[in-house]
């Protein structure tokens, strides 16, 4: 399912454009293998909160706590990669996984409704979800998406 077969900036789907970024951001818990990591490894860490990825590198956000980013709005860069992993009861329950211009992947793990009514708000890059449980987040805009995999 998608609407083309070219991601963002003339990059094919599904890759993502250099790092431009080689510190670690403030905005990151830390950083791992190039990758920006924003931990919420508490229950509710992160909840109710807004997100942000900084620019220049792709972006992970680990929420593994009970209810940890439930209700949570993720913002992912302008032009790099993003993947929001859900990994603890309720997790990511009523999450928005904003896309940018890079790939973007929401992972629910499968504990009890990690990803019930999380939804994806895909853009024009490689966009999709994977289940390990029976919670399942929305795709939106897959359309506009060069390539877009439900779980």
């Amino acid at each position: 399912i998608g609407g083309g077969n070219s991601g963002a900036g003339g990059f094919a789907c599904g890759e993502d454009p250099p790092n431009t970024e080689f510190g670690c951001p403030l905005a990151c818990s830390f950083c791992e293998n190039a990758v920006c990591i924003i931990n919420c490894p508490d229950a509710k860490s992160c909840a109710s909160k807004g997100i942000v990825c900084p620019d220049g590198m792709p972006c992970e956000v680990r929420c593994n706590g009970v209810s940890a980013c439930a209700l949570t709005t993720v913002q992912c860069s302008s032009a790099h990669g993003c993947k929001l992993r859900c990994a603890g009861a309720e997790a990511c329950s009523g999450a928005t996984l904003a896309c940018g211009g890079g790939s973007c992947t929401m992972a629910c793990g499968a504990q009890s409704q990690s990803c019930s009514g999380a939804q994806v708000m895909c853009s024009s890059n490689r966009c999709a979800a994977s289940c390990d449980g029976a919670s399942k987040p929305t795709l939106a805009g897959c359309g506009a998406a060069c390539a877009c995999g439900p779980c």
